[in-house]
């Protein structure tokens, strides 16, 4: 009896921090922050997007933290460009990689081998080609695309259909503007090397400004080109978002019975 109690003791913990992993990962949010900068101050009159990228001053970086950065990680151009993610102080991604010595052996022993194909190889694929692009199988090709092609579209004119496709919309939408950062600044400076282009992106900056407000400020060059710009955005994502999205789309019928659709359709060709 003793050893029964510690047992369901210990599966009960078990259950118990596995319950409490499972809510800290739907509830507690991920934070990011995105940052980048191009810098070339000095108006010229040819421009290049490739000199720009090259320049001294252009760097961009994303950095991810959760749960009091438990789990961080990020990326950044062109100090650290592969991604890494870092379990308090341990790194667990990218993680330990081959040694150049066994790579390098790798391509000695690849290398002793002759993968050259026989001639006879080479005439069956060609005389397999010659099958393919005959006439007949080109049509049965053709009428087998035109008659999926007409399911689908018979698919798509279905009232289920058309509220399937109206729901995933409003549900991506919702998830794409909580994944939209909370907080972001662009400023700078913009010299696209004519007064006209400099006009029309003042323009398309003050039908934004409803949207952006004070959150983008730029300055226009007329004469020259100029890129001077930096920016930087930070938000939070909350997996339960995502996941209350997508059981609401997986338990509607009519979003059930256009992907069993799709499905047939995909099956039986």
């Amino acid at each position: 009896m003793i050893v029964l109690g510690v047992i369901g003791k210990i599966l009960l913990c078990t259950l118990f921090g596995i319950l409490v992993l499972l809510l800290l990962l739907l509830f507690v949010p991920v934070c990011y922050r995105v940052e980048g900068r191009v810098e070339d101050p000095t108006p010229h009159e040819e421009w290049t997007l490739e000199q720009t990228l090259r320049g001294k001053g252009t760097a961009a970086a994303f950095h991810f933290s959760w749960l009091f950065s438990f789990v961080r990680g990020g990326v950044s151009w062109p100090d650290k460009p592969a991604f890494e993610v870092y379990v308090l102080w341990l790194r667990v991604f990218p993680g330990h990689r081959d040694s150049p010595s066994g790579r390098k052996g790798d391509r000695e022993k690849g290398n002793g081998e002759d993968p050259a194909p026989a001639e006879e190889d080479n005439y069956g694929k060609q005389a397999d080609s010659a099958d393919r692009l005959s006439l007949p199988s080109i049509c049965a090709k053709i009428k087998a695309v035109w008659s999926k092609l007409r399911r689908f579209i018979r698919i798509l004119r279905n009232e289920n259909t058309k509220s399937a496709v109206h729901k995933t919309a409003y549900h991506t939408a919702k998830i794409v503007r909580r994944l939209l950062p909370r907080h972001y600044t662009i400023a700078g400076t913009v010299g696209l090397g004519d007064p006209g282009r400099a006009g029309a992106m003042l323009a398309i900056l003050g039908m934004l400004y409803p949207v952006t407000g004070n959150c983008v400020q730029i300055q226009p060059e007329f004469m020259a080109y100029q890129i001077d710009l930096y920016g930087k955005a930070k938000g939070r994502v909350s997996l339960i978002s995502v996941v209350t999205a997508a059981v609401s789309l997986l338990t509607d019928r009519s979003v059930r019975m256009t992907l069993r659709r799709l499905k047939e359709i995909k099956k039986h060709g």
